[in-house]
């Protein structure tokens, strides 16, 4: 009603932390994590210079977790029977979140779920399958050397690979 007011800037903090605190945790609905973030960015382009500028993009920084968190759930889910769908909202994630701490866990359904992608396919599409899953082995493996799934990336890899092997053989003899 007032924004030129002198409690404005705090009226608009406010609204964005009360929405930030009323958040649901990242199985629900997250229509509330949206208004949230639209709300302090809001808060930030009217108040570019106010003193809870930092409070209010570390808000938004942890929404942004919670909507990641809620991707992972949802390629986790699918990677039970949806390998296409797993892989598409994995690689979306990663898009529209390039900074996660879920980088790597993303990443490496990706690669679960084109390697069970390739075991499910049916055998005109399978080695082609196997080919992606072996390029996606790499791209995991120059991004994360030192990741905590390495063993069972490589274990996807030698078995794609061996798979390729054998299509190879089949096609010669």
């Amino acid at each position: 009603v007032y924004p030129r007011g002198t409690f404005a800037e705090l009226a608009r903090f406010h609204a964005g932390k009360a929405l930030y605190l009323d958040t649901p945790e990242p199985r629900l609905d997250q229509s509330g994590t949206y208004s949230a973030i639209q709300q302090l960015q809001m808060f930030m382009e009217y108040f570019p210079q106010s003193s809870k500028k930092d409070e209010a993009q570390d808000m938004i920084f942890k929404l942004q977790d919670k909507l990641v968190m809620k991707e992972y759930l949802s390629a986790r889910i699918y990677l039970g029977n949806n390998y296409q769908s797993c892989v598409i909202t994995a690689q979306n994630a990663l898009k529209d979140y390039p900074y996660t701490n879920l980088r790597e866990d993303l990443s490496i359904l990706i690669l679960r779920a084109k390697f069970e992608m390739a075991i499910y396919s049916v055998e005109d599409k399978r080695a082609e399958r196997y080919r992606e899953t072996v390029d996606e082995y790499y791209a995991f493996k120059n991004e994360f050397p030192e990741s905590k799934y390495m063993k069972e990336a490589e274990r996807i890899f030698k078995d794609s690979e061996k798979m390729l092997n054998e299509d190879k053989q089949t096609d010669i003899g």
